[in-house]
């Protein structure tokens, strides 16, 4: 098997399912209330296949805590998109 490394910081796609929005507008709701500021919550941007990016570790920090058994998963499938520039041969 060929490895490959990745910088955390490179952005990756996924298709969120309505879980992953759900979530995302919780956690938007959870820092509004905290800061006691009416924020108007966005939608992130989706391109024209339905895929949304995200910096790996972001999207690791925002969904990681629904990734386990038992979850319903915030994603279409489990397949992340990887720009195949980013991917670098381990030596």
């Amino acid at each position: 098997m060929e490895e490959f490394k990745f910088n955390m910081n490179n952005s990756v796609k996924v298709k969120l399912n309505d879980v992953g929005h759900a979530e995302l507008k919780r956690q938007h709701d959870v820092v509004a209330a905290n800061i006691d500021y009416n924020i108007e919550y966005k939608e992130v941007p989706v391109d024209k296949d339905g895929y949304s990016s995200f910096q790996m570790h972001d999207l690791m920090h925002t969904f990681g805590h629904m990734m386990v058994m038992g979850c319903k998963t915030p994603f279409e499938t489990l397949s992340i998109k990887i720009a195949e520039v980013l991917l670098k041969p381990v030596k």
